[in-house]
């Protein structure tokens, strides 16, 4: 990228980021009691959301990450934005022995400032690789290297602390990715020449860990949310919603906890009804 482009995109980026980041810091001081008082301040703060407690705040946010993301990519050089790409299993990798192992939560319950020894010991996994490994996921922002060779949790890892829903659905990314990996390129050209018309292949299974996992993503992916953003309690009494591809039926459930006058179905993929019942409030 000749230079001259290169300075004209950093110094847009620079006077995005700054003039964003004002606004942003600007909101969250004038609305911070407001936030913390509100039904959806609590849900973000539940979730560690915190620039999620409403809409302006989060798309304020959403925006400087953006802009952040871009910045990275700039100054990257091109050919290391491919070798990260490349080597992204990694972080799969990695992040797949952490949740084998449940270290996060045993860094919790040891007050945290953990050393590789001690977590190897846990483990019973090699001291130095572990350190490596760990080390590898601080760069990332998944723990914290303290000092050489000792560990804490970060906001990111603490989430994975007493937290098999959240774990389970992790696993079911990673374990269902190794599964698919070397088949992808043959399910794109089975997919090529399928007809039309046909019901289009998947190249996924389910995972051991589905239920659980599906049970975190409506409680973790700020789904907390949807009774606020959009108007249901406009609809007219005893309507009837029905969530198609509904997974376990996590997400009416939690619907129904909020919304009184509503009975929801859910149902999978196959058309299976896992859910039909009408609000407790209304029971």
């Amino acid at each position: 990228m000749p230079q001259k482009i290169a300075l004209a995109r950093l110094t847009e980026l620079l006077h995005v980021i700054e003039e964003v980041g004002q606004d942003l810091r600007k909101h969250l001081e004038q609305h911070q009691q407001e936030n913390s008082e509100s039904r959806a301040g609590r849900i973000a703060e539940g979730l560690s959301l915190s620039f999620h407690a409403e809409s302006v705040t989060a798309n304020q946010a959403s925006l400087l990450r953006v802009a952040c993301d871009r910045l990275a990519r700039l100054v990257t050089p091109p050919r290391h934005l491919l070798f990260e790409a490349a080597g992204s299993f990694y972080t799969s990798l990695c992040l797949n022995i952490v949740l084998k192992h449940d270290i996060a939560t045993y860094i919790h319950t040891e007050d945290n400032n953990v050393t590789a020894e001690q977590i190897s010991k846990k483990c019973s996994l090699d001291a130095d690789l572990l350190a490596r490994l760990l080390r590898y996921l601080s760069q990332r922002g998944i723990f914290q290297e303290t000092s050489p060779g000792v560990f804490s949790n970060t906001t990111a890892s603490s989430t994975l602390v007493y937290n098999p829903e959240f774990k389970a659905y992790l696993d079911l990314l990673i374990h269902e990715g190794q599964l698919a990996a070397p088949y992808f390129e043959q399910f794109m050209y089975e997919r090529f020449c399928s007809d039309a018309s046909s019901t289009p292949l998947s190249a996924f299974t389910l995972g051991k860990n589905f239920n659980l996992a599906m049970t975190s993503l409506a409680r973790t992916e700020g789904l907390g949310f949807l009774p606020l953003d959009y108007p249901f309690s406009s609809l007219p009494e005893d309507t009837l919603l029905v969530d198609v591809g509904g997974g376990i039926g996590t997400l009416p459930e939690l619907l129904l906890a909020t919304i009184p006058i509503f009975a929801l179905s859910s149902k999978t993929s196959k058309q299976r009804s896992l859910l039909l019942k009408k609000s407790p409030v209304r029971i």
